[in-house]
């Protein structure tokens, strides 16, 4: 935790989509999609279920921020807020993040990009199972995961998607961009492009990516229109095989993400 620091807990005013209102300063949620839920019911039970964590006066609470996130253009720091109690029944004090909260109702998707490599493991090993339930979100056409092979592309661009299918063919390079193609023109199909950066990122973490192809993966990202719709991996936790994926979530069980923060 030596790059991550806590900030005195003040009274915070939720707005919808992602503001918490502080008399010293406005934060939001990191790790987290910043995104109004629809429809309207959705949005409502996650403000509640957000209320409802900030008002538990049987619990301590803290703010920690990690020390070099940088406040966004709104003014807002990226801050996970924490409990921490002993619940009814059990000898030893447990600590659950807000963050964990709403993903476990399915009331929010992970964000990779903004959080260390643990703590993306840990929270989407989370969402993943509120997703296999079919919780909250996950209910609905639009959140789930969609067929590479059926997209209507102006329903999905610049939404944030996850997209699976078969690896139709592969250019793979080391020295540029690389590209996973689902369909025989390139050009109109679905896309994922990994820069030289991501490529080895990825490697690292998995297997060549020349070992995808005609395998059944997962994509996770904004959706651009580039001809033809295309996601962009930056972080290894966007692109995954259902047995990587199965294997994360075995794994994903200290419940102290709180010593992930700032993991690498």
């Amino acid at each position: 935790m030596q790059n991550t620091s806590t900030i005195p807990y003040q009274a915070l005013t939720y707005t919808s989509p992602a503001n918490l209102d502080a008399p010293d300063g406005s934060f939001k949620l990191d790790g987290l999609i910043v995104e109004r839920l629809t429809p309207p019911p959705l949005a409502k039970a996650k403000k509640q279920r957000i209320e409802t964590f900030l008002s538990d006066q049987t619990t301590t609470r803290e703010m920690v921020a990690t020390k070099i996130a940088k406040r966004d253009r709104y003014g807002r720091q990226s801050i996970f807020i924490a409990k921490s109690g002993i619940p009814e029944n059990q000898d030893e004090s447990q600590t659950t993040l807000l963050q964990e909260a709403l993903l476990n109702d399915g009331l929010a998707r992970v964000d990779p990009q903004s959080v260390s490599a643990a703590c993306a493991d840990r929270l989407l090993a989370i969402e993943n199972q509120a997703r296999d339930a079919e919780k909250g979100i996950w209910r609905i056409p639009r959140y789930q995961a969609k067929d590479a092979t059926k997209l209507d592309l102006s329903n999905i661009v610049s939404r944030y998607q996850i997209i699976h299918g078969t690896v139709k063919s592969i250019s793979r390079n080391k020295d540029r961009t690389s590209y996973l193609n689902f369909g025989r023109n390139w050009q109109s199909d679905f896309t994922v492009s990994l820069s030289k950066k991501s490529l080895a990122t990825w490697e690292e973490k998995n297997k060549s990516l020349d070992e995808l192809s005609q395998a059944h993966i997962y994509v996770r990202g904004w959706v651009e229109d580039r001809g033809g719709p295309l996601i962009r991996v930056l972080r290894p936790q966007q692109l995954w095989v259902k047995q990587i994926e199965t294997d994360a979530l075995q794994a994903g069980t200290d419940r102290n993400l709180l010593r992930h923060i700032d993991d690498k």
